[in-house]
């Protein structure tokens, strides 16, 4: 992949990861996601759902109420395409007023497959 791709957000938002393959001219059979070097498994922890849209070429990974443990490098494999990866950082926010808004923030990235241009963008809300 051309570069690394890194995204900071504060602990309790939501990852939002959205992997697309426009220019395969066959939908891929499957999209993988992974954590590291191991694939994410829906059972070990909650609140980690994959939503996959064979039609649209398209899949997206959603991890609610990231934790600093969810930080670590995620990668979209597709059965027919090139895999795209982003590195995500969980910060945990210590001082008094990031605790008084108790709010985190989300990340949305989009990983195009790079068949295409690779482009990671950090939105709140993104469409396919």
């Amino acid at each position: 992949m051309e570069g690394q791709y890194e995204q900071y957000m504060n602990s309790g938002g939501d990852i939002d990861l959205r992997c697309s393959v426009p220019r395969v001219t066959k939908p891929p059979d499957y999209i993988l996601w992974y954590h590291g070097k191991k694939v994410i498994n829906y059972s070990v922890r909650s609140g980690v759902q994959v939503f996959t849209n064979r039609k649209k070429k398209s899949s997206r990974l959603l991890i609610k109420n990231a934790g600093v443990a969810d930080s670590g490098n995620y990668t979209c494999v597709p059965s027919n395409a090139k895999a795209a990866s982003v590195i995500v950082h969980v910060i945990q926010e210590e001082t008094p007023a990031a605790i008084q808004r108790g709010s985190g923030e989300s990340l949305s990235a989009n990983l195009p497959n790079l068949m295409c241009l690779v482009v990671v963008s950090l939105i709140r809300f993104s469409c396919f």
